[in-house]
């Protein structure tokens, strides 16, 4: 129920917000997404005291590449037990494979924003290792994600570092 409950409020939130990237006719409909679980490997900046997450923490995630200029751009999110946030590229539709911006949002456990804000968006950059590099809907099973987000749930000084498993939803 937890999960369910927080992907309706998600979807229902970024829609509130106006960022949430939207489909044109994609090749891919449904929009094609790999699912699993990310655990947090490393937090770094005085603001990821804020955060309610630790390192070590296991975290449910799906990522959705852009696998056709129709699809909107790659995101990812990591959804936790009392919260989510979401990552979505920026601009361009490299998988989020390497260096970029994102922008996204995030919801706390009782359905808030971060506290003390009314700013729901979140911005910084990215900094990802996809395994493989490049891949297809059709013959890609599993995919492996490293790397960084700045800002992380919306603070300032906060880097966490992420290493997730990913299973092609069938």
């Amino acid at each position: 129920m937890n999960r369910a409950f927080l992907a309706a409020a998600a979807a229902g939130f970024t829609g509130l917000c106006g960022f949430a990237p939207v489909a044109n006719a994609a090749a891919n409909n449904p929009l094609i997404v790999w699912q699993g679980a990310a655990t947090i490997t490393a937090l770094k900046g005085a603001d990821c005291a804020n955060t309610g997450f630790a390192v070590g923490d296991l975290v449910d995630s799906i990522y959705r590449p852009n696998l056709d200029p129709a699809e909107p751009v790659s995101g990812l999110s990591l959804i936790s037990r009392r919260s989510a946030i979401w990552f979505f590229r920026s601009s361009g539709n490299n998988f989020m494979n390497g260096k970029g911006n994102y922008s996204g949002g995030y919801l706390s456990g009782r359905v808030t924003q971060r506290p003390n804000s009314q700013n729901s968006a979140v911005t910084g950059a990215y900094n990802l290792k996809i395994t493989p590099a490049t891949f297809t809907a059709t013959t890609t099973q599993n995919v492996d994600i490293v790397g960084t987000f700045t800002h992380f749930y919306g603070w300032t000084n906060c880097t966490v570092t992420i290493s997730g498993s990913y299973q092609r939803r069938p």
